[in-house]
């Protein structure tokens, strides 16, 4: 059996003095590897420390002496065979204590997407296939001629390597521990904290010490983040707005698409005229989003004891609810995804891996009878919405942008409606610890709202401006237009109220099983806000308006009504409102 004393080393503080080194094997029981960099380009840095016992933590790179004959990249999960074709003493670590199974075993970047993996099967020799290639066959003849050369060694072995950590027999392996500090931005591999291990320190005071690093630590990951998504705008190197935009050469973005997607579209056979529901929502949207965590447990047995992920989701923000709305009724989309991008994440294959999106999704309510055209615009920015796991309140600053308005309404004699849309970007994180004994999916999302409110009654007056009050209105237009009459002999005259509301409501939240550090589903309000950007009233009618962004849809649809022609699609409508609503004037509900 392995002995199972050793120093508890600090947890990523040390780990920076001595980062992964590939001409450096990891013989001593601590080992480091780091995300590849790529000089001028924003991708992910983080760095990944695995220690034990010397005897529980091997090295097959050729640092360690071996060579790797046969080995997949992309496979997890698979045998490969390699040769010793350095120094012996490197390789004969390899087979020290209880042997090469159930070790945890440092790999080369070009095996296998993990840097560590388990040691699961050993085969000798005389089970293997010893073809080589002729390059490695003249550095393995000239090996045995050297003077002290063990032929032995250079004979070509197997070994069938995975991360299924939990079956290593931790009474032979004993306990390897592992931390990991990352950020999709460079820069989460540096400035180290000062080392914690004490030899006299009891355990409980070892994890309350711990702990109390890690938190300074994921601070530390976060100033990272913050630093480098202060040092963009979400428009940096979007030029073509009228197409999705995904610049691989940054993990951080911008990331944009600028479409309209149909989000309704329903028609009837009407009398004299097609009646039609058409709902579009323009997406027009550019968003960066910051990653960075810090995580602390065992490989051996699989545990997972810290965890701690902070993310930052900026957004700028200019769609639109297009309505056109020629029948009665009442109809709601449900939330629909209209666009999704994977994004490049955090990845220590088979540790712990979070991979992230950013989506858009929508929604359109509404419950008409009307004839209307409405084009109600979704302008706003977010800098920095922030949110963690395990959920904790956060922030972020929020800014309604100035609001382009249109609404024309058809002058029957009752126009009654409310339409409302939602343009929502969201950033999710699937997150996946130690081959998913820990698991969680975490998302932040920005919902912007526009809701349309019509209460509306009109009278047709002709050329000598006698009014001829509801439901006579239709009829008198429309002998108007068979009878040829000029247009301007016949207008409408308002009475009741019309009002434009907007809201915007940032949310985080997260479900998880992470043991005994966040189990269940919640969720906190980063932001929740209602503004009325325009109301008008006619004929006097000054009665206070009631109604709320959010629950004006709840309110409207408790009696749900099936679509059906409206009796005022034979009038065009008529422009109430055409013009944009500074975001000052707007009215905090």
């Amino acid at each position: 059996m392995i002995a199972a004393s050793f120093l508890l080393l600090a947890l990523l503080g040390s780990a920076q003095a001595g980062r992964n080194n590939w001409n450096r094997p990891c013989l001593s029981g601590s080992c480091y590897y780091d995300l590849p960099a790529r000089p001028g380009e924003i991708v992910p840095s983080g760095t990944l420390k695995v220690w034990g016992a010397a005897e529980a933590i091997a090295d097959i790179t050729q640092a360690a002496g071996w060579e790797i004959l046969d080995c997949n990249k992309e496979k997890i999960s698979q045998d490969i065979r390699l040769v010793c074709t350095g120094d012996e003493a490197k390789c004969n670590h390899l087979f020290t204590s209880i042997g090469p199974v159930g070790k945890v075993v440092r790999l080369p970047e070009s095996c296998g997407p993990a840097a560590f993996a388990h040691i699961s099967q050993y085969r000798e020799p005389t089970e293997v296939d010893q073809t080589v290639p002729e390059s490695i066959e003249r550095r393995l003849l000239a090996k045995r001629d050297e003077a002290g050369s063990d032929p032995a060694l250079t004979q070509v072995r197997a070994v069938h390597i995975d991360t299924d950590f939990a079956s290593a027999d931790e009474s032979q392996v004993g306990e390897v521990f592992f931390t990991i500090q990352a950020a999709n931005v460079p820069g989460a591999d540096a400035a180290p904290l000062a080392d914690t291990d004490d030899e006299e320190a009891s355990f409980a005071e070892t994890q309350r010490t711990a702990e109390a690093d890690n938190d300074a630590l994921l601070a530390l990951i976060q100033g990272v983040v913050d630093t480098n998504v202060e040092s963009m705008t979400v428009t940096d190197g979007v030029q073509a707005r009228d197409i999705t935009f995904f610049d691989k050469s940054t993990s951080l973005g911008p990331w944009s698409v600028d479409r309209t997607f149909n989000l309704l579209d329903q028609s009837l056979t009407c009398p004299n005229v097609a009646g039609r529901l058409k709902i579009d929502i323009v997406a027009s949207a550019s968003a960066l989003a910051g990653l960075g965590v810090v995580a602390q447990g065992k490989i051996i047995p699989p545990k997972v004891t810290y965890i701690g992920i902070y993310a930052t989701l900026s957004a700028e923000v200019n769609g639109a609810l297009i309505l056109n709305a020629g029948l009665t009724g009442t109809v709601d989309t449900g939330k629909v995804k209209l666009w999704e991008q994977g994004i490049p994440g955090l990845s220590f294959a088979g540790i712990l891996t979070i991979g992230p999106t950013v989506g858009i999704y929508g929604q359109a309510s509404a419950s008409m009878d009307v004839n209307a055209e409405v084009n109600v615009g979704l302008k706003y920015t977010v800098q920095q919405a922030k949110f963690s796991f395990p959920p904790k309140e956060s922030g972020g600053v929020f800014e309604l942008g100035n609001t382009p308005l249109k609404l024309s309404v058809s002058p029957s004699a009752k126009a009654t409606g409310t339409a409302t849309v939602h343009l929502i970007p969201q950033l999710s994180l699937g997150v996946n610890a130690l081959g998913g004994i820990a698991t969680a999916s975490v998302y932040a999302n920005i919902d912007a709202s526009a809701t349309a409110n019509l209460a509306l009654e009109a009278s047709a007056i002709i050329s000598n401006r006698r009014s001829i009050a509801p439901p006579s209105a239709e009829l008198v237009a429309l002998a108007a237009k068979s009878l040829d009459l000029d247009p301007r002999e016949v207008s409408a005259s308002w009475s009741g109220c019309f009002e434009i509301l907007a809201g915007l409501e940032a949310k985080a939240g997260a479900t998880a099983r992470f043991l005994n550090i966040f189990n269940g589903t919640k969720e906190i309000v980063l932001f929740d806000r209602d503004w009325q950007l325009f109301r008008k009233c006619f004929g006097g009618s000054t009665r206070r308006s009631t109604w709320n962004a959010r629950r004006a849809m709840d309110m409207t649809f408790i009696e749900k009504r099936a679509l059906s022609c409206s009796i005022s699609n034979s009038l065009a409508p008529l422009s109430l409102l055409s013009e944009t609503i500074s975001s000052a004037s707007a009215k905090a509900l």
